[in-house]
């Protein structure tokens, strides 16, 4: 009986595994046509830089207005005594107390059914690294949020819509702007179909969109396909940061917010403006 019982608990974790896509069904709040989307990255929960009155301000900000969120990793600091640089110095809460003050935080939006899905960071990932625990594989069990890994596909439904959006932590750093954009585009390049393409890490807050050409064979007619990229910010304050320290360019905190229209193919940026 106990093996039955740690089979099925065992069975029960795996869910929290990483996946490469899931489904969401969007609800049109108070008879809307649109759903909005929060790509809510790189809050670095536990660092001194953290800017936590926005972060708080940000969580309440979805709640209140019913807005869902997209996880994009870095969510905590997560430096430990294996971590390069002053980082383990630069934390006003231990590791385990990030994990769980992260949780805390979280629960309110997944209760709300509000959590999309969440995907891990490099920060995140230094629990595994040091000490082989996969954190967000842990807040994905507690939530009942579908875990991304670094970074994977949601088919969203809303009205008689579907779109595709793809979140990715990201990798590598840069001082100059369009040298982001690039890794972003190029990046994208792996993807073969997606409405938005979004890329978190770099702490950069920009929102830019590319088109494309189609052949119709419905049609028989060429139309242009639009794609939305987006670069989703952190919550860093710069000064006497790792950033400041590297010389690279201070940025404006905050994360997107994307509209989604139930009544036709549009996705429109609310922020950044």
């Amino acid at each position: 009986m106990l093996f039955g019982k740690q089979h099925n608990e065992i069975l029960e974790l795996e869910k929290s595994n990483p996946k490469k896509f899931c489904t969401k069904i969007l609800k049109n709040k108070n008879n809307r046509n649109y759903a909005d989307i929060m790509y809510f990255s790189d809050q670095h929960i536990g660092s001194i830089f953290c800017d936590f009155s926005l972060v708080k301000k940000q969580r309440d900000r979805c709640l209140k207005e019913h807005i869902y969120v997209k996880l994009g990793g870095d969510l905590i600091e997560g430096s430990t005594r294996f971590s390069v640089g002053a980082g383990i110095y630069e934390q006003n809460l231990t590791p385990h107390e990030q994990l769980f003050a992260l949780i805390s935080f979280l629960k309110p939006l997944a209760d709300a059914d509000l959590l999309i899905s969440v995907c891990m960071g490099n920060h995140d990932e230094r629990f595994k690294k040091a000490v082989g625990i996969d954190i967000i594989s842990i807040i994905s069990y507690i939530l009942k949020v579908p875990y991304l890994g670094f970074g994977g596909f949601n088919y969203l439904k809303i009205g008689n819509q579907n779109y595709i959006s793809y979140l990715e932590h990201g990798n590598g750093s840069s001082k100059v702007l369009s040298s982001k954009m690039k890794k972003v585009i190029d990046a994208s390049k792996n993807i073969d179909n997606f409405d938005v393409f979004a890329w978190g890490h770099t702490h950069e807050l920009f929102a830019w969109k590319d088109y494309r050409q189609n052949y119709n064979k419905k049609n028989k007619s060429i139309e242009l396909i639009e794609k939305q990229y987006l670069l989703t910010g952190s919550y860093l304050n710069y000064d006497f940061s790792y950033a400041n320290a590297s010389s690279l360019p201070p940025a404006r905190l905050g994360s997107p917010i994307l509209r989604f229209y139930g009544n036709q193919h549009k996705v429109e940026v609310l922020e950044p403006r």
